[in-house]
């Protein structure tokens, strides 16, 4: 269980540092009204993903990792998208394991 939460407030933690870099490249570029939105919803998605690393809900937390992994401008190309989708799917499966989310019984 407390890998879990490691990997929850890892998860968080990315999710800033993406949204601090979004903000970073808007500024060398000049604050562009396009970047400028990017990185207001990329800062949004991280606020989620704290509010979800704190209360421990998968929900929430991925749906703030996955915000800011696909709407952060960076330079790294698609590399963002994919580490969220990685975080995503390795939280999930560490809780199919753990026992909390149980396969369908139909």
């Amino acid at each position: 269980m407390e890998k879990i939460r490691r990997a929850y407030w890892i998860g968080a933690g990315t999710a800033a540092l993406y949204s601090i870099s979004g903000f970073v490249i808007s500024a060398t570029v000049g604050f562009a009204p396009g970047l400028v939105v990017a990185c207001l919803f990329s800062l949004i998605g991280a606020a989620i993903a704290v509010h979800g690393a704190r209360r421990e809900d998968m929900a929430w937390w991925g749906a703030g990792v996955l915000i800011t992994g696909f709407i952060t401008p960076t330079v790294w190309g698609i590399i963002p998208m994919v580490v969220s989708l990685l975080a995503v799917l390795i939280v999930s499966w560490m809780h199919w394991r753990s026992g909390r989310i149980r396969p369908s019984q139909d």
